[in-house]
């Protein structure tokens, strides 16, 4: 740029041009910040109401699913002898319980070892898991046969220890875990069961035994334990749950039992000396909990929107969506909702009222705790239909929840109302900007032209002043023209 001096004319021209150019760049830019600043506004005022209509909708969405509605709650007379929980698929009901005998796995225990380095010998040993039978009394914890259900192959090697082979039980997943006891002066063997019942009975088989033979008590045939040895002793045998639900029978591998009652899962913790209740009922505490959140994000949402097109007429105080066509649109939608009743439904609970949610006068909702739970305890299956909806003759009926979810996914969803908008203000924004760098450039350019043209005027300026001062000269050089000049001639 060039810089004008004001050497001819004695004019400071920089900041003379500077106070043009501003004079005209002002009002430009103050409309452009304006229009910004009116963008901004609206931007932050639609940001906030959708932040505030997405709690709703997160809120709706909960009393729209019925698996939320169907929420249970589980209790057992005797706790200590059993645990009930249920889930939504529960069906409400109580029931009567007694407990016989507990689910246990099988535990076998060893001869006796001077220490865990005794060393045991070598060969093959075989433990299958199925369902052992018995011998009579005098010897019930011996086996008279063995149904074998599954068995895994273990190979013991060459001058393995007692803990070398408690080792290799133990890597071999065998569905057993073995342990080495200590009572006081000898070391024992324990091999457990993984699972409980009967069916998970255990058989332990020698081969190649190094020692010698695969049935006695030396070497690793000292291990045996099936239907033709019983060189271990069985200190607890594989047993079934045995209990009563209402009268019925039931037998059970485990003490967690959830085959019996749909969405229902019993554990036993110990035999009963009396019947226990447990009960489903639903969980009034926890649908009432999702009926007050949105009736709290609610209230937000409203207090949001009334702040955000607020117009105080004595102050001039305006809310950033204050007059704005689209949001009165919305929210005029979304406040019939709170008073619509639905129509079409079965149930005798049709509009908010009846759940005791009433609407002020200020257009918020106020919940009566007492007349809500009411209507959960006792009409739990009208306050589903009027939430969630139902099928009637072939036809859905889109309940209350749902309503107000579909209203406001057309609001928020990505194609929605908000997003839209946003979207458009995203592209005014930019052309906004755009006239800002328009505008700049054309000042400069404005401001490089009166540099030109205030320069070629100093230059002009100082070319006249030099021409007079040279004449001044040239005369005050002429013979006689000072006489003239103090004579006023």
């Amino acid at each position: 740029m060039v810089t004008a001096t004001g050497l001819g004319s004695g004019l400071d021209i920089n900041t003379l041009v500077t106070a043009i150019v501003d004079a005209e760049r002002t009002p430009l830019i103050a409309r452009v910040d304006n229009k910004k600043a009116d963008i901004d506004n609206l931007v932050s005022g639609y940001g906030s109401l959708q932040t505030a209509m997405s709690a709703v909708r997160d809120s709706i969405a909960k009393l729209a699913d019925a698996t939320q509605l169907n929420a249970t709650s589980a209790t057992s007379s005797q706790t200590s002898a059993v645990s009930i929980t249920a889930d939504s698929t529960a069906q409400i009901g109580t029931y009567s319980l007694s407990v016989s005998q507990l689910a246990q796995p099988q535990s076998l225990i060893s001869g006796n070892f001077s220490a865990t380095t005794d060393v045991i010998g070598s060969g093959t040993l075989t433990i299958g898991v199925g369902t052992p039978t018995y011998n009579a009394s005098p010897n019930e914890t011996t086996y008279a046969s063995f149904n074998q259900s599954s068995s895994v192959s273990i190979t013991i090697a060459a001058n393995s220890t007692l803990a070398d082979v408690r080792d290799a039980i133990n890597a071999a997943n065998a569905g057993v875990n073995a342990s080495i006891l200590q009572d006081g002066t000898n070391y024992k063997l324990m091999i457990n069961g993984e699972n409980s019942g009967l069916s998970n009975g255990l058989s332990l088989t020698v081969s190649g035994d190094s020692s010698g033979t695969d049935t006695d008590t030396s070497g690793l045939s000292q291990l045996a334990f099936d239907a033709n040895t019983a060189n271990l002793t069985q200190t607890v045998a594989p047993q079934d749950a045995l209990l009563s639900l209402n009268g019925l029978s039931v037998t059970s591998a485990s003490n967690t039992i959830t085959n019996v009652l749909d969405g229902v899962s019993l554990t036993l913790l110990s035999t009963t000396s009396s019947s226990a209740t447990v009960s489903v009922s639903s969980d009034t505490a926890a649908i009432t909990g999702l009926v007050d959140a949105f009736v709290s994000a609610y209230n937000t949402y409203l207090g949001s929107q009334k702040s955000l097109t607020k117009y105080d007429a004595t102050t001039g105080d305006a809310g950033f969506l204050q007059g704005d066509a689209m949001t009165r649109t919305m929210v005029s939608q979304i406040r019939a909702l709170m008073t619509d009743e639905i129509t079409g439904l079965t149930g005798n609970i049709s509009v908010l009222s009846d759940l005791g949610i009433s609407v002020e006068a200020d257009g918020s909702l106020k919940t009566n705790a007492t007349t809500l739970d009411s209507a959960v305890r006792t009409n739990f299956d009208s306050v589903q239909k009027f939430f969630v909806g139902e099928t009637v003759s072939g036809a859905a009926v889109s309940g209350f929840a749902g309503q107000i979810d579909t209203l406001l996914d057309s609001f928020l969803d990505s194609d929605g109302l908000i997003l839209t908008k946003l979207s458009s203000l995203d592209d005014k924004l930019k052309t906004v900007e755009e006239d800002r760098l328009l505008y700049n450039q054309r000042m400069e350019a404005l401001e490089a032209r009166y540099l030109r043209q205030f320069n070629a005027m100093d230059a002009l300026v100082g070319q006249l002043t030099t021409t007079g001062d040279m004449l001044k000269s040239q005369l005050d050089a002429l013979p006689g023209y000072q006489n003239l000049r103090q004579s006023g001639q």
